[in-house]
Protein backbone atom coordinates (compact mmCIF):
# COMPACT_ATOMS: atom_id res chain seq x y z
CA UNK A 1 0.00 0.00 0.00
CA UNK A 2 1.03 3.53 -0.68
CA UNK A 3 1.72 6.00 2.24
CA UNK A 4 -0.09 9.37 2.39
CA UNK A 5 -1.59 11.10 -0.23
CA UNK A 6 -1.13 11.29 -3.86
CA UNK A 7 -2.36 13.37 -6.86
CA UNK A 8 -4.78 11.57 -8.46
CA UNK A 9 -6.01 14.44 -10.62
CA UNK A 10 -8.67 17.14 -9.27
CA UNK A 11 -10.42 15.39 -6.38
CA UNK A 12 -6.87 14.84 -4.77
CA UNK A 13 -8.04 12.26 -2.49
CA UNK A 14 -6.49 9.03 -1.58
CA UNK A 15 -8.29 5.74 -2.40
CA UNK A 16 -9.04 3.36 0.03
CA UNK A 17 -9.13 -0.42 -0.82
CA UNK A 18 -12.16 -2.65 0.72
CA UNK A 19 -11.62 -5.69 2.53
CA UNK A 20 -14.98 -8.49 3.36
CA UNK A 21 -13.95 -10.92 5.75
CA UNK A 22 -16.38 -13.34 5.43
CA UNK A 23 -16.52 -15.98 8.59
CA UNK A 24 -17.99 -18.48 10.43
CA UNK A 25 -16.32 -17.82 13.52
CA UNK A 26 -12.69 -15.85 14.25
CA UNK A 27 -11.12 -14.27 11.85
CA UNK A 28 -8.81 -16.74 10.27
CA UNK A 29 -4.48 -15.35 10.49
CA UNK A 30 -6.21 -12.48 12.77
CA UNK A 31 -2.86 -11.25 14.12
CA UNK A 32 -0.96 -11.50 10.63
CA UNK A 33 -4.20 -9.28 9.60
CA UNK A 34 -3.65 -6.66 11.92
CA UNK A 35 0.14 -6.38 11.20
CA UNK A 36 -0.40 -6.23 7.84
CA UNK A 37 -3.16 -2.88 8.40
CA UNK A 38 -1.00 -1.51 10.80
CA UNK A 39 0.90 2.04 9.66
CA UNK A 40 -2.01 2.44 6.93
CA UNK A 41 -5.06 3.53 8.95
CA UNK A 42 -7.07 5.75 6.36
CA UNK A 43 -6.34 3.58 3.08
CA UNK A 44 -8.57 1.09 3.65
CA UNK A 45 -12.16 -0.11 4.86
CA UNK A 46 -12.95 -3.35 6.79
CA UNK A 47 -16.47 -5.20 6.75
CA UNK A 48 -16.38 -8.34 8.87
CA UNK A 49 -19.32 -10.40 8.37
CA UNK A 50 -19.83 -13.42 10.93
CA UNK A 51 -22.23 -16.52 10.47
CA UNK A 52 -25.63 -14.98 12.56
CA UNK A 53 -24.48 -17.70 15.86
CA UNK A 54 -20.93 -16.19 16.45
CA UNK A 55 -21.35 -13.82 19.12
CA UNK A 56 -17.82 -13.47 19.95
CA UNK A 57 -16.51 -9.29 20.40
CA UNK A 58 -12.98 -7.63 19.37
CA UNK A 59 -10.72 -5.93 21.44
CA UNK A 60 -10.85 -2.30 20.88
CA UNK A 61 -7.77 -1.84 20.12
CA UNK A 62 -8.25 -4.03 16.78
CA UNK A 63 -8.70 -3.41 13.41
CA UNK A 64 -11.82 -5.61 13.31
CA UNK A 65 -13.37 -3.63 15.88
CA UNK A 66 -16.76 -2.13 15.18
CA UNK A 67 -16.53 -3.66 11.59
CA UNK A 68 -19.02 -6.46 12.11
CA UNK A 69 -22.00 -6.16 9.60
CA UNK A 70 -25.26 -8.04 10.20
CA UNK A 71 -25.77 -11.27 8.98
CA UNK A 72 -28.79 -13.36 8.02
CA UNK A 73 -28.66 -17.35 7.40
CA UNK A 74 -26.88 -18.24 5.12
CA UNK A 75 -25.70 -21.64 3.38
CA UNK A 76 -21.96 -22.88 4.77
CA UNK A 77 -19.93 -24.55 2.10
CA UNK A 78 -18.73 -27.68 3.90
CA UNK A 79 -15.14 -27.59 2.55
CA UNK A 80 -14.14 -23.96 3.06
CA UNK A 81 -13.96 -21.55 6.49
CA UNK A 82 -16.72 -18.98 4.54
CA UNK A 83 -20.72 -18.79 4.06
CA UNK A 84 -22.21 -17.83 1.30
CA UNK A 85 -25.41 -15.22 1.40
CA UNK A 86 -28.30 -15.42 -0.59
Amino acid sequence: MIRGSQNFGRDQHVRKIAFMFLTKGPIPLAPLWEKFFRGHEGLYTIYVHHHPSYNDSVPKGSVFHGRRIPSKVSLFHPLADFHVCM
